[in-house]
């Protein structure tokens, strides 16, 4: 599957606060990781970091309601299986500053071809 849909959970209260699902989101070719706020999230997305990330992972793109955010990820095949530890930060609604995430992960796995079928002898 190019890229991979990450729901995104937070709560004040309970502990853990945060939760990911998946907690561990595997992207096999280029594509783009959307990370969606949980149904009725008191709070909007503000950013997006990884750990070691190079220039594989572009900047995000937050949309206008704030619960979505679009992050490309060029899972280069040359790099071979890579995981990569994220954070998100958010801002919950009327406060002023920004909340980070503990560092779920990114597995970068490209596909490799099917070998060719050997002909018959």
């Amino acid at each position: 599957m190019p890229g991979a849909n990450v729901q995104v959970t937070y709560t004040a209260s309970p502990t853990p606060a945060w939760t990911f699902n998946p907690d561990s989101a595997t992207v096999n070719s280029s594509g783009n990781i959307v990370f969606t706020a949980a149904p009725n999230s008191a709070w909007k997305f503000t950013g997006f970091s990884v750990t070691n990330g190079g220039t594989i992972f572009g900047p995000p793109s937050i949309n206008s309601a704030g619960n979505q955010m679009t992050v490309s990820d060029s899972c280069p095949h040359a790099n071979g299986k890579q995981s990569f530890k994220y954070q998100v930060s958010i801002q919950l609604t009327g406060a002023s500053s920004s909340i980070w995430s503990p560092d779920p992960e990114i597995v970068n796995d490209p596909s490799s071809p099917a070998p060719a079928p050997k002909p018959p002898k």
